[in-house]
């Protein structure tokens, strides 16, 4: 009696799990490609005809306006490098002072900065946010980003 019931139990329990199974929709993979600028990718929006948007986060090399900054931020990001780098495992102090003037700061310096950047308040600085948007035409292969920046 008590192996019957078992039975019915697990026969029950299993009908219930299968049931709405039945009826669960399909969908197809695509693969949209690689974009090799960011860590992960993943689709937004596509359509029949082949376009698509994708979003991505975790990027390497941000984009930065060096245009605007000034020697004065440039020396507060080597300030505040100086005085954190001990306390942040996976950086060191700034290694290339001269390319990070020069708007093309090694990546260890790209993250000083990056990080300067973040912490700033107000709307003096550039915005860094980790999301980039990517358009997928129907006729090639490879993602092209979509920039934008705010005109004064």
């Amino acid at each position: 009696m008590k192996n019957l019931l078992k039975s019915a139990l697990v026969l029950s329990v299993t009908s219930a799990l299968l049931a709405p199974s039945a009826i669960a929709a399909t969908y197809e993979v695509i693969d949209l490609g690689l974009v090799d600028t960011v860590k992960h990718t993943y689709g937004v929006e596509a359509s029949v005809d082949g376009k698509a948007i994708l979003s991505g986060i975790g990027g390497y090399n941000f984009p930065i306006q060096h245009e605007f900054l000034d020697e004065d931020d440039y020396d507060d990001i080597v300030r505040y490098a100086e005085i954190t780098h001990e306390k942040i495992f996976y950086l060191v102090d700034i290694i290339d002072e001269d390319a990070l003037r020069a708007g093309e700061p090694v990546p260890n310096d790209l993250s000083w900065l990056l990080m300067w950047m973040a912490n700033k308040g107000g709307t003096t600085y550039q915005k860094i946010s980790d999301t980039f948007i990517f358009t997928r035409n129907a006729n090639n292969e490879t993602s092209a980003p979509l920039t934008i920046f705010d005109q004064f």
